[in-house]
C-alpha cells in the first residue's frame, strides 16, 4: 500500500499535461501546498530543521512525472512509513538506516 494517494499522482501528472513544468508541478504538490496551509515553515521542502517528509522513487520525476508512481520509499516525520522494496524481499531485506 501506498500512503501518497493516488490523486497526488493524478493531479500532478494532468498539471504537466495541461502544460506546467514538471518542476513547478511539484513544487505545487509540496512547497506551494505546505505554504497554503502554513505549515511551510516545518514542511514542504528539504532543508535543515523541516519535517523529514520524502517519498523515494525509482526515475526521475522530472524527466516522467509517472516515475513517482514508482515508489521506493516513504517516509514521515523521518521515519519509514511505507516500503515496498522490504516488503516485497521479505524480512531479509533492511535500509541501513533502519537498524
Amino acid at each position: 500500500m501506498n500512503p501518497i494517494g493516488e490523486n497526488t499522482f493524478i493531479e500532478t501528472e494532468l498539471l504537466i499535461r495541461e502544460g506546467m513544468a514538471p518542476i513547478d508541478a511539484l513544487r505545487a504538490a509540496t512547497l506551494n501546498a505546505a505554504e497554503l496551509c502554513g505549515i511551510d515553515s516545518d514542511n514542504g521542502s528539504v532543508d535543515v530543521g523541516k519535517v523529514a517528509d520524502l517519498l523515494v522513487c525509482r526515475g526521475d520525476p522530472l524527466e516522467d512525472i509517472r516515475n513517482l508512481r514508482n515508489t521506493l520509499l516513504v517516509m514521515r516525520a523521518g521515519r519509514v512509513v511505507s516500503d515496498p522494496e522490504r516488503l516485497t524481499r521479505g524480512m531479509t531485506y533492511a535500509h541501513p538506516f533502519l537498524t
